[in-house]
């Protein structure tokens, strides 16, 4: 049910590397502890019952992973969103890096009032583009509630691309854009280069910024190969911290009730309100949630939400 090949990959690698090992491993400690609680029960003389200092950390660590782990955001893929002052290109760029007329384009400042949103595939990782209002001071009423969600947008968003019209001096909009990039994943870009550079605009930009810079021109398409190799590289490096995060609410839901049976056993068993009788109960019940994330336990209640999702074996 991943929306998107990132999202597909990172389900997989996250069982497949160190979180699932991790998963696999405190799977095993249940497992082990719920056969020596077994054990204690039917063979008292000869097997003690699990260490209440070991259930305590079995609870710790597996409060810690349910911690750790979330899923991805609900999309598509990796979000861009351009921002910048009214005229920029941004329309522009978004329309060259879809390869059509997506966004209505004019020369009249103040053209774009809302958020357009567009998927585009770049290699093999999956991108939403967020066109948005220029960012400037206005008395318009509904230009204003554009520029509000152009602010909203940035909040939602992975990465920024600052769009500047490079062949005009800098002035007070663009250097309010570039609050934005304190807090932000974002790359530079110098649009409309075939109007010809601002004397000296890349050096005070870098100076100013300490980004990285691309120089392309909407218009003609030039640079736009460089740009769409850094966005690239961009989401790659997100698709990294994604690889470390299960992007399943089941998942998630399944680490979350085997902690929560580990924690309550551990309390009470410490307390001794739990007895010795009742472990193997909770254990078990920790170990088959867990074995649901690792595939080695299987509930029938499983396979059938499975097979309402899928159109498996049918």
């Amino acid at each position: 049910r991943a929306g998107s090949e990132m999202e597909h990959r990172a389900s997989v690698a996250a069982m497949g590397g160190v979180l699932g090992e991790r998963i696999r491993r405190l799977c095993r400690r249940v497992r082990e502890n719920l056969v020596q609680a077994e054990g204690s029960l039917n063979f008292p003389e000869e097997v003690a019952p699990p260490a209440l200092a070991e259930l305590k950390a079995m609870a710790e660590d597996a409060r810690a992973l349910a911690a750790q782990v979330g899923r991805t955001p609900e999309r598509t893929g990796f979000r861009v969103v351009l921002i910048g002052p009214p005229n920029a290109g941004k329309s522009s760029l978004l329309n060259s890096l879809l390869g059509y007329q997506r966004a209505i384009v004019s020369p009249r400042s103040g053209t774009t009032r809302d958020t357009l949103e567009e998927g585009i595939r770049v290699g093999d990782l999956d991108l939403v583009l967020v066109d948005t209002a220029g960012m400037r001071e206005t008395s318009d009423d509904v230009e204003r509630m554009g520029v509000e969600r152009a602010s909203e947008a940035v909040s939602g968003a992975d990465f920024l691309l600052i769009v500047l019209d490079s062949s005009r001096p800098l002035e007070g909009e663009e250097r309010k854009v570039f609050s934005l990039l304190q807090t932000r994943e974002a790359l530079v870009v110098l649009n409309k280069t075939d109007l010809g550079f601002c004397r000296g605009f890349r050096q005070q930009v870098e100076a100013e910024t300490g980004r990285r810079v691309v120089e392309v021109s909407a218009l003609s398409g030039a640079g736009m190969a460089s740009l769409e190799a850094m966005l690239l590289a961009a989401a790659g490096e997100r698709e990294k911290e994604f690889s470390g995060v299960l992007v399943s609410e089941r998942q998630k839901g399944c680490l979350e009730r085997g902690a929560s049976a580990l924690e309550e056993l551990a309390i009470t068993a410490a307390d001794g309100e739990s007895p010795v009788e009742l472990w193997p109960v909770q254990l078990r019940e920790a170990w088959e949630t867990f074995g649901e994330i690792t595939g080695e336990n299987v509930s029938p209640d499983l396979l059938e939400e499975i097979f309402s999702r899928f159109c498996l074996g049918k």
